[in-house]
């Protein structure tokens, strides 16, 4: 015993002299654009903060799998939308630290499959959304189909959007001090300044938290040397003063507020509040009560980082709802730059506010209905019909995507819809007048097909994959190794990283057993 403790206090020591020697390293670039070279095990070798073997010590909003409704007694189904991939970015740190143990509540369906991109139709020229829609036949139940309900919004040269002031808020506490978290800040944050797609108009402020609250920068232009120098003297050490910090991020916002334009807080933490604001509640409150001030909206984004136990999701989660943000997670480089250069137009503006969704599903034709994933997204009927709900928000060139397992028949039923299968009705409010707006969208028989798109066989895929790993009641036959089968005839994972990395993930948890 005495041996193990001495081997576990000297692995410390020198995990600490690495993290000091990493911290140093300010001035490194990413690693090669994912999109040039698939690493077919990227970010194993990174982590070196976890213990092989061990149980996820993440804190999770606990989740039960939604059920299968009938629809003569209830053929109405709710939920708001947003953009939103953390999870699935965790459960990949999940499975490349070699976890043996992975908990249900980490894996979030729709996270999975909106981490990824599809081959769907875009908006016509005056419309936000465009509506896809594809039935096929569920391979995990032979009675039962799957329906997917896609919408995407259409894409937005940046030359064409109003002019943002961002201010980044970055947490600089002493749990910050890992390789994982602020050495990959500091990183990600170079990167961003020397070659992100920030224009002249465009400005960023970066407000830092710890025992204390410091602005070193505030209004600056894209690429200034004062930006680059602001990050690099960047260290971490003492507590974590974050309800503070998030008061300073919103007035330096509105300090710099631009009329028409993008004010955003981006918020970089490992969420370890234990300073002042420090709760889930108050945090929630405070931020909701920020969203508009003074007839100023203030948006907020939350970038997570941190690869050990203290990273507590639903926490992060909640801040980005509450701001009207969305929520993702930093586990290694590739997924900055996928977040803060990739994606910085759906990440960082919004073209549709309090996004809903709600499936009314026609008794004569389906059983029984049962939305896979969204389960912290749920609405009843009265919170979809009341303009005041807060959903979630969509940024331009972002799909959303929910799948539907459902049953058919041929019952005595009515039909309420002629021989449509069922009706979407996509709300939302548009982010510059604040009016409501609403699109309908119908699906039949034209949609059912037994050869399914390559699209659909790969969702199928994440959809199983995420079935086995919450060994959910639902899951019927679903097996990993039909999974990854499925997904390597596909010819256009060959064209994606993403889903070429999906694939190696699926592998590597076969192999694991």
């Amino acid at each position: 015993m005495r041996k193990s403790k001495f081997i576990a206090v000297f692995a410390l020591i020198l995990c600490l002299v690495f993290a000091f020697a990493a911290c140093s390293d300010l001035g490194g670039e990413f690693r090669q654009n994912p999109s040039d070279k698939y690493n077919p095990a990227p970010g194993v070798n990174e982590q070196t903060d976890e213990d092989n073997g061990q149980t996820d010590g993440g804190q999770y909003i606990p989740i039960v799998d939604n059920p299968d409704v009938d629809t003569s007694e209830n053929a109405l189904s709710s939920f708001s939308v947003d953009h939103s991939t953390a999870y699935y970015a965790n459960l990949r740190r999940l499975i490349n630290t070699k976890y043996s143990v992975i908990k249900p509540d980490a894996v979030r369906v729709e996270d999975m499959l909106n981490y990824f991109k599809y081959d769907y139709a875009q908006p016509g020229e005056d419309d936000v959304f465009a509506f896809n829609t594809e039935i096929v036949p569920a391979p995990w139940n032979e009675d039962n189909y799957v329906a997917s309900i896609a919408f995407t919004t259409a894409e937005a040269a940046l030359d064409g959007l109003p002019a943002s002031n961002l201010v980044f808020l970055i947490d600089i506490s002493g749990s910050m001090g890992s390789p994982s978290k602020l050495s990959l800040v500091k990183e990600a944050l170079l990167y961003f300044i020397e070659n992100g797609p920030m224009r002249e108009q465009d400005t960023m402020s970066i407000v830092t938290y710890s025992n204390v609250i410091k602005v070193p920068v505030k209004g600056a232009p894209a690429g200034s040397t004062g930006l680059k120098n602001a990050v690099e003297a960047l260290y971490a050490s003492g507590a974590t003063a974050g309800g503070a910090g998030l008061q300073k991020a919103y007035e330096v916002a509105r300090e710099l507020y631009v009329e028409g334009g993008n004010n955003r807080v981006m918020l970089i933490t490992d969420n370890d509040f234990n300073i002042g604001i420090s709760s889930e509640q108050e945090l929630a409150e405070f931020i909701a009560g920020q969203r508009v001030k003074d007839g100023k909206p203030v948006y907020l984004s939350v970038l997570g980082v941190g690869t050990e136990s203290v990273a507590v999701f639903s926490k992060m989660e909640t801040l980005a709802r509450h701001g009207n943000g969305n929520f993702s997670f930093l586990d290694r480089q590739e997924e900055a730059r996928r977040v803060l250069i990739e994606e910085y137009g759906s990440v960082v503006y919004t073209v549709a506010k309090d996004v809903k969704t709600q499936v009314e599903f026609n008794p004569a034709y389906i059983k029984t209905f049962r939305l896979l994933g969204y389960e912290t997204k749920l609405l009843t009927d009265e919170e979809f019909d009341d303009s005041k709900t807060d959903a979630g928000e969509i940024g331009p060139g972002y799909a959303v995507t929910a799948l539907y397992e459902i049953q058919f028949h041929e019952g005595e039923l009515p039909s309420t819809m002629g021989e449509n299968f069922f009706k979407v009705t996509l709300r939302y409010k548009d982010p510059e007048s604040n009016e409501d707006r609403e699109v309908l969208w119908f699906a039949g028989q034209e949609h059912m097909s037994d050869e399914c798109t390559s699209d659909m066989l790969f969702k199928l895929s994440v959809a199983e994959t995420a079935l086995v790993l919450r060994n959910s009641k639902h899951k019927g036959t679903a097996s990993l190794q039909r999974a990854l089968s499925r997904i390597n005839t596909l010819p256009s994972v060959q064209e994606d990283y993403y889903k070429q990395e999906f694939a190696n993930l699926i592998a590597t948890l076969i192999e694991r057993g």
